[in-house]
């Protein structure tokens, strides 16, 4: 291996982040490192020479993995709110439908199913409204200095929130099944919670993975 490609090698090794990105990271840090050298080497410095210059000029990677780090917090967690958003407004879309025209839609339900309800009908919007402001302070912000803490504040923000939705829906979905059995025979209650369980199942991955990425952000700075 050549030196450069022995100082990424450790660069990857320090990083903590999903593989695509995380690649996409390291072949930046590869291609400005190969340029450096390259211009070393047009000066007249030999490839070897011209490589370590460039790797000093690079930085240590005490410097440096706390930079790409941030990185790739600020870019999952963006990623994290992004997602959040969209399965938050299809499930308000999916949500309705679910209910619409059920035979026990005229019936009244215990007072505890109301109040789990109307919770969830809070957490919902204010969801949706925690991520799409997360979204755009964190696109807004890429450019304009260090969003590290802007990454943690949108990451942990929208998993605490995610949390609540998940657990408050759940709650919903069997308390109505609880009340109302006919529900498990009710087409759009089934097709639905199979779709809303897939897709905030994935969320919950990926918040798992962006809370990852966070902790090694934490331990780099």
């Amino acid at each position: 291996m050549s030196a450069i490609d022995e100082y990424v090698a450790a660069l990857g090794r320090r990083l903590v982040g999903p593989g695509r990105l995380k690649r996409d990271v390291l072949a930046e840090a590869r291609d400005s490192l190969v340029d450096a050298a390259d211009a070393f080497e047009e000066r007249g410095l030999d490839p070897a020479e011209a490589e370590r210059r460039a790797i000093a000029e690079f930085g240590s990677l005490a410097r440096i993995a706390p930079a790409y780090q941030r990185e790739l917090a600020a870019t999952y967690s963006q990623r994290l709110a992004g997602l959040m958003a969209l399965v938050l407004i299809g499930t308000a879309l999916v949500g309705d439908r679910m209910w619409q025209g059920a035979p026990w839609a005229g019936v009244d339900p215990p007072d505890r199913y109301g109040t789990v309800a109307r919770a969830l009908d809070w957490v919902g919007p204010l969801g949706m409204i925690t991520a799409i402001v997360g979204f755009v302070l964190l696109r807004w912000w890429a450019r304009r200095g260090d969003s590290g803490w802007l990454a943690g504040a949108v990451g942990y923000a929208t998993t605490a929130v995610l949390g609540s939705v998940v657990v408050l829906g759940t709650a919903v979905y069997a308390y109505t099944i609880a009340v109302f059995p006919q529900a498990l025979m009710w087409p759009p209650m089934v097709v639905g919670g199979v779709l809303l369980a897939s897709a905030l199942g994935y969320l919950v991955w990926t918040a798992a993975r962006c809370l990852a990425v966070l902790r090694a952000l934490r331990t780099e700075t």
